[in-house]
């Protein structure tokens, strides 16, 4: 799978790209890891710290500094939210 950024070819995972998608459909809105596996992994998936392995190798790939993120934040206790941060 495969998605572009500021003219830059990503090589994303499979999941990673579903994680994307999923995050990007509605920017600004916040995410929760529930939802999130639920909609990526299924609602069989064990409930585990897949999802955050999942944004931390996003972020290698998506931000120039991934410990200081400008695209997918964490909303500590909750979740995800995807856009530039202010």
């Amino acid at each position: 799978m495969t998605a572009t950024m500021g003219g830059k070819l990503l090589v994303l995972s499979r999941t990673e790209w579903r994680v994307l998608l999923e995050l990007s459909t509605e920017p600004g809105r916040v995410y929760s890891r529930d939802h999130l596996i639920r909609n990526v992994w299924g609602s069989a998936h064990e409930k585990t710290r897949v999802v955050d392995a999942t944004i931390l190798s996003l972020r290698s790939k998506l931000e120039s500094d991934p410990a200081k993120p400008k695209y997918i934040k964490t909303i500590r206790g909750f979740g995800y939210r995807f856009g530039p941060v202010d």
